[in-house]
């Protein structure tokens, strides 16, 4: 069925967000994925976003057309899927609207403030099931790149290629008339089925959902790709 020929709400739905398809598993995911790793308690990382706040950024997420949260058992040790339970009974999100990821891969410590397996707290509260994969092993991952990260890499270990993509980025931003995480988010979308995105706030997720109007033409994806030079895996032996 054509979108022009659907219900009005079914229309204003389809428009919210992109969705994909999840590689074999018949799933559909929303671009972005709303990533969880920053909801949960303040003595396991001070940047976390306790629940009074973490719940109503959830139900704006869904509400928005987020409907793909990606949790772990590690983060918060387990709080954080809590919070995810909470929001889903809270404001009676039907379960079966959510795509829920989570992971297991490293030791749920008993305190709050270890950074560490454990009971998981969505399989618990959340209708006994969890969509897509639980991952048993984390994959290879790479040096992050975000807003949070920016001041440490500047003064650690980001090089002066880095420097010259975050350059570009800044000046096909200013040519486009959008911000610099709409034009990442446009490259990347490009090349895998959906990013992860944490959130801190209601505009943040607004800002990341009007890269689904951003587009980079052939030329300027090379210009933001010529300066890049191969890094070391990090994180695994």
């Amino acid at each position: 069925m054509a979108a022009t020929n659907l219900p009005a709400f079914l229309q204003e739905s389809i428009k919210k967000v992109d969705y994909r398809k999840l590689g074999r598993s018949g799933l559909k995911v929303s671009v972005p994925i709303l990533g969880a790793m920053s909801f949960g308690s303040t003595s396991w990382a001070p940047w976390v976003i306790e629940e009074d706040k973490a719940l109503p950024l959830l139900k704006a997420a869904y509400d928005k057309g987020l409907n793909t949260w990606d949790t772990a058992n590690v983060y918060s040790n387990g709080i954080s899927e809590e919070i995810i339970a909470k929001a889903i009974e809270k404001y009676s999100i039907p379960r079966e609207k959510l795509v829920i990821m989570t992971k297991c891969w490293a030791v749920v410590s008993e305190h709050d403030n270890v950074m560490a397996f454990g009971q998981n707290k969505v399989y618990a509260r959340s209708k006994d099931y969890v969509n897509q994969l639980v991952f048993l092993a984390r994959p290879p991952s790479v040096e992050p790149v975000t807003p949070r990260a920016e001041l440490y890499l500047k003064t650690n270990n980001l090089t002066e290629e880095d420097l010259e993509i975050i350059r570009r980025v800044e000046e096909i931003s200013k040519k486009k008339g959008r911000k610099m995480s709409a034009i990442a988010m446009a490259w990347i979308k490009s090349r895998v089925t959906s990013p992860i995105i944490g959130f801190s706030s209601i505009e943040r997720i607004d800002e990341a959902l009007t890269a689904r109007e951003v587009s980079l033409t052939e030329e300027e994806e090379k210009y933001l790709e010529e300066p890049y030079r191969p890094k070391k895996v990090v994180g695994h032996s």
